[in-house]
């Protein structure tokens, strides 16, 4: 794939979210069969390639930075509760 931004088609939605990207500017990732880690660098050998998959900029940007580990950016992402919510 050469294009690595662009915009969604009317069915994408994001890899990590789930929210629908239609009508906004997403990144394309490649997904390494070996890691199961995302990249954008398009250095994945063929063989190993599972496929390019769509991501929202924001969701891309945080996957990268953890080195394409989903469950890193996923982890990232959750909010942490200090104390727990008092419930009557």
């Amino acid at each position: 794939m050469s294009a690595q931004y662009g915009s969604a088609r009317e069915d994408d939605r994001c890899e990590c979210c789930g929210r629908h990207l239609y009508g906004h500017a997403c990144r394309w990732l490649e997904l390494d069969r070996r890691d199961m880690t995302y990249h954008d660098r398009q250095d994945v050998p063929s063989d190993y390639s599972q496929g390019w998959f769509v991501f929202g900029l924001a969701c891309a940007k945080r996957l990268i930075k953890h080195g394409g580990s989903m469950e890193a950016a996923r982890k990232s992402q959750r909010r942490r509760i200090t104390q727990p919510i008092a419930t009557h």
